[in-house]
């Protein structure tokens, strides 16, 4: 079983190296130059996280909530695994700039109420 780095899996960001930098006053955690292996967006969303921001990362799996509350930024990024967000709601902005995607983007049907 792989030990994850037990600051990050606390807001439902399983990876087990990289730099984080979480700032609870602005609710918001920033990553850099990671290895991702699972976020899970209803844990970030239970805390109270307000932005979440990847960049130059590697993520093989996303959860997200049926309603996302907050903003969300991908740069440089690889997805290797399927996105799948069908029928979410995003509230926040999202967004995903110069980013691979490996595998199927699946967000049919979801509502996004502001610039993604």
């Amino acid at each position: 079983m792989k030990e994850f780095d037990e600051k990050l899996a606390q807001y439902g960001i399983f990876t087990i190296n990289g730099v984080e930098n979480i700032d609870l006053i602005k609710k918001e955690i920033v990553l850099e130059n990671i290895s991702i292996e699972r976020i899970d967006f209803n844990i970030l969303q239970e805390k109270g996280i307000k932005r979440l921001i990847i960049k130059n990362s590697e993520i093989l799996e996303i959860y997200f909530s049926k309603t996302n509350n907050f903003f969300i930024y991908f740069l440089n990024c690889d997805f290797k695994c399927k996105l799948i967000a069908k029928k979410c709601i995003f509230q926040d902005q999202v967004k995903f700039i110069k980013c691979i995607f490996e595998k199927c983007v699946d967000f049919n049907a979801s509502k996004f109420k502001s610039k993604v």
